[in-house]
C-alpha cells in the first residue's frame, strides 16, 4: 500500500512538474506571471495602506470620543450647579426688588398717593385657592396693575 501511494505521490509530482515546465517555457505566460505578481504587490500595499490608514481612523475616533465624553461629563456637572447659582441669583434679586417695592409703598403713604403696588406677594399665592385676594384700588395707574387685573380676568374666564 506504501508503494501505491508513493507512486500516486510521485505521478502528481511528475504532472505538476510538467505544467510548470510548459508555463515556464512559453514567454507569455511568463509576461503574465511576472504582471499578475505586480498586481499582487499593488494589491498588497493597497491593502497595507488601507489598513494603516483605518488604524489611524479608528485612533482618532477613539481619541474624538474621549474629548466628547469628557466634555459631557463637564457640562454635566457644570449645568446643575449654573441652574442653582441662577436660581438664587434670581431669588435674592427678586427678595431685593420686593424690599424696595414695600419700602416704596410705604413712602408712597405717607406721603398720601396712591398705592401703586400690590399688597400680595403673587409668589405666595396657592394656584388651587378658589378666591384668590384682589386688588381693590380701582383708580390705580400703574401699568403692572392693569395689566395684572387684566391676567385675573382672563384666568377666572378660562377655568
Amino acid at each position: 500500500m506504501k508503494r501505491s501511494h508513493l507512486l500516486l505521490e510521485s505521478e502528481a509530482d511528475q504532472r505538476y512538474m510538467k505544467v510548470q515546465v510548459v508555463s515556464w517555457e512559453f514567454s507569455e505566460s511568463q509576461e503574465i506571471i511576472a504582471q499578475l505578481e505586480k498586481e499582487i504587490e499593488v494589491l498588497q500595499k493597497e491593502a497595507k495602506h488601507r489598513d494603516t490608514v483605518r488604524k489611524k481612523a479608528e485612533m482618532e475616533l477613539n481619541q474624538k470620543q474621549r474629548e466628547l465624553d469628557e466634555s459631557i461629563e463637564e457640562i454635566l456637572n457644570w449645568v446643575p450647579k449654573a441652574i442653582v447659582d441662577t436660581q438664587n441669583k434670581h431669588d435674592s434679586t427678586y427678595r431685593a426688588l420686593r424690599q424696595t417695592s414695600l419700602q416704596l409703598m410705604e413712602c408712597q403713604s405717607k406721603l398720601n398717593i396712591p398705592v401703586s403696588l400690590s399688597l400680595v406677594d403673587e409668589s405666595d399665592l396657592i394656584e388651587d385657592d378658589p378666591n384668590p385676594p384682589r386688588m381693590v384700588d380701582a383708580e390705580a395707574t400703574d401699568i403692572s396693575l392693569l395689566l395684572g387685573r387684566e391676567w385675573l380676568k382672563s384666568k377666572d374666564t378660562h377655568k
